[in-house]
């Protein structure tokens, strides 16, 4: 059976929803009997149904003037980076395992406060926000905002510390650039006031408001696209399950019963055979509403992918038959194909090229100036990138862009993607002239940060190496780590010795089919390429030749930040805020892909990345790095998935020696 389709007719409209579930008030009309009169009346009630901000005392008054705590505040900044977590999480890589701790025996997250107890609902938030700003702008970036050993959660928070804090929702659009927090957060409508005025509880609400209209209407670093989904973008699908004509109650024969059951089924995922056998008759039968029962057949998972493409084609038809005339219907009848169409890609790579023939011959059944030819030929360009022939898809989007935001961010993206950045900008401002109003300018400037990223990335590549330069040029450095391999857990510490090139770790780790912890310890000659690892079971070193490459990540690891750029088409992006330079690696997964053909490894032939991305934190005054967090997915032949996810602190030595013992050399027993 099938997988139940709705990938690109679902994912295009999909929207954040609250989290939370607004707190009870027994007023009918406003959720607070102190709001009525208040300026801040309408951010209140709709932070309140977003369960964004609760009442106060028992919940029937707000207190919109008074100032908001710090604990209030976190509270507020918790529930708003929920909303915003997948959004976020090219900037974040934090996963679940890092927020609650990776398991017994290994460190769990803690905050430094004294008067924030593990007991208390305030742990929790604030535990969240620190570990997520610390992740976004260097290790102990939260505590240097609130320092000491008391956070003082009663305490009013400032316009300044919580400028400061919403930084986390601003953070892709402040690339490579030292900003005055307050003034970034009032650019954005967010904030406005003095910096050591408190903040006021209505003020939180209104910029509630304005963070998530932002999280939800604006993309994050909108030109990248790490596991090749994201482009080409397709027009927003509002209803997947319409009827295709109004239908009277009270005039209804019993094919139309039969059809409307059909679709009630379908639309509310109790569909079964039955259901599409009455379709099937319906068709058979000669049913007025073609388009509907043929769109519905196309959903048939019991039937083949090439069965419900042919039935996604009859609806088309049978929509040009009918003289139908709605573009709202037209598009999702296309996107129907197109959807169809990248479910049988998997084992039918060709299929793009055959449906993008057939589709062309449409355009001669279309009025030239019509609405359905605009729609046509979005998706004609949709199926030229995945045929292969981007620069004909860049055309389309290009002539399209004038009057269709979707194609115009197509076109961005392939014009970047293909080298051809100037002209990417070049369009964008004939685009603002055009459409000369704020949600536009919003958008403008949103894609003039990701060119100014785009702009940096030969500088930013050079930072991380030179950064890697700074720290190897060290008599050596002591690491220490935490990761995810396959499914095993890691905990080391490791002490590298430059000079002789040596190194050697000690930890422990979890298996997957172990109850307890397993010991760990390894020499490193790599200078001979050569690991000697301790077997505690038989109380023997057990050498290894390290001449190949179990993983992929291994060998991109070992590639040249400034190499990966041209290589790989690494994507850098810096933000410079505190203590550290921090900056994150993304490499998108058609690249890597295409030259994970020339690396041989021991896992097998790569099917598949899901996602590769790495974050670096440089000392701002020396220059070196002194963290790396990494996450990286890949599949291997037969579905294998192997996830590697971790983090290490580097601390530089003045007086490294490791030496290798010679009972460790000469007991070490070659690995089978």
């Amino acid at each position: 059976m099938k997988p139940w389709k709705l990938s690109a007719l679902f994912l295009a409209g999909l929207l954040a929803v609250p989290q939370f579930a607004a707190a009870q008030n027994t007023d009918e009309s406003l959720p607070f009997n102190d709001i009525e009169r208040h300026w801040a009346k309408e951010a209140i009630m709709q932070s309140y149904e977003d369960g964004l901000l609760t009442g106060v005392g028992e919940g029937k008054t707000f207190e919109p003037d008074r100032g908001m705590t710090r604990g209030e505040f976190m509270a507020l900044l918790d529930r708003l980076y929920v909303r915003s977590e997948q959004l976020l999480f090219p900037l974040t890589l934090m996963s679940g395992d890092e927020l609650n701790g990776w398991g017994e025996g290994f460190d769990e997250p803690y905050l430094p406060y004294r008067d924030v107890s593990r007991l208390t609902w305030l742990y929790n938030p604030v535990l969240e926000i620190s570990l997520v700003y610390d992740r976004l702008y260097g290790p102990g970036s939260f505590q240097q905002l609130f320092a000491g050993e008391q956070f003082q959660p009663q305490a009013v928070i400032t316009h300044r510390e919580a400028a400061e804090l919403l930084q986390i929702f601003a953070a892709g659009s402040s690339a490579g650039r030292r900003t005055d927090a307050l003034q970034e957060m009032e650019s954005k409508g967010w904030l406005k006031g003095e910096a050591g005025a408190p903040l006021k509880r209505g003020e939180a609400a209104q910029l509630a408001e304005q963070v998530k209209i932002f999280m939800t209407s604006q993309s994050v670093l909108p030109l990248l696209d790490l596991d090749g989904t994201r482009f080409p973008q397709i027009a927003e699908i509002t209803d997947p399950f319409p009827l295709f004509r109004t239908y009277d109650e009270q005039a209804r024969s019993a094919d139309d019963e039969a059809y409307l059951e059909a679709v009630d089924a379908i639309s509310e995922g109790y569909d079964d055979e039955t259901t599409f056998d009455k379709l099937r008759k319906l068709a058979q039968s000669g049913y007025s509403n073609r388009a509907g029962v043929y769109y519905y057949l196309s959903w048939d998972y019991y039937s083949s992918y090439e069965e419900n493409l042919e039935h996604a084609f009859s609806a088309l038809n049978a929509y040009l038959a009918d003289k139908m005339s709605d573009k709202e219907l037209f598009n999702l009848l296309v996107v129907n194909v197109y959807d169809i169409s990248l479910m049988m890609a998997h084992d039918d790579p060709g299929v793009f090229e055959r449906v993008r023939e057939r589709l062309l011959t449409y355009q001669s059944r279309l009025p030239k100036e019509g609405m359905e030819a605009g729609v046509l030929s979005l998706y004609l360009a949709a199926f030229d990138v995945k045929a292969g022939d981007v620069d004909k898809a860049i055309d389309k989007y290009k002539e399209a862009a004038a009057d269709d935001r979707t194609a115009l961010q197509n076109a961005l993206y392939y014009l970047v993607d293909s080298g051809r950045t100037e002209e990417a900008k070049e369009l964008l401002r004939a685009a603002a002239k055009r459409s000369d109003n704020e949600d536009m300018r919003k958008w403008q400037r949103l894609y003039e940060a990701e060119f100014a990223s785009l702009d940096a990335q030969k500088n930013a590549a050079e930072k991380l190496e030179q950064a890697y330069e700074l720290l190897n040029g060290r008599d050596g450095y002591k690491v220490e780590g935490e990761a995810l391999v396959g499914g095993y857990l890691f905990k080391y510490a490791q002490e590298v010795d430059q000079k002789n090139k040596t190194a050697h770790a000690t930890g422990y780790y979890h298996a997957p089919d172990k109850l307890v912890l397993q010991k760990l310890e390894t020499y490193a000659d790599n200078a001979q390429h050569t690991v000697y690892s301790r077997d505690f079971d038989s109380e023997q070193w057990v050498k290894q030749e390290q001449n190949s490459f179990d993983y992929l990540h291994e060998w991109v690891e070992d590639i040249k930040p400034t190499e990966r750029l041209s290589r790989l088409k690494a994507r850098y992006f810096v933000q410079s805020i505190g203590d550290y330079d921090v900056i994150t690696e993304w490499i998108e997964a058609d690249a890597l892909l295409a030259k994970a053909k020339e690396v041989t490894s021991n896992s097998g032939e790569v099917t598949n990345i899901p996602y590769f991305a790495a974050k670096y934190y440089i000392d701002h005054d020396s220059g070196m790095l002194v963290q790396r967090v990494w996450h990286v997915e890949e599949i291997y032949d037969e579905d294998q998935f192997v996830p590697y996810v971790g983090s290490e602190r580097y601390e530089p030595t003045e007086a490294a020696s490791v030496v290798i013992p010679a009972d460790v050399v000469k007991g070490g027993s070659e690995a089978k």
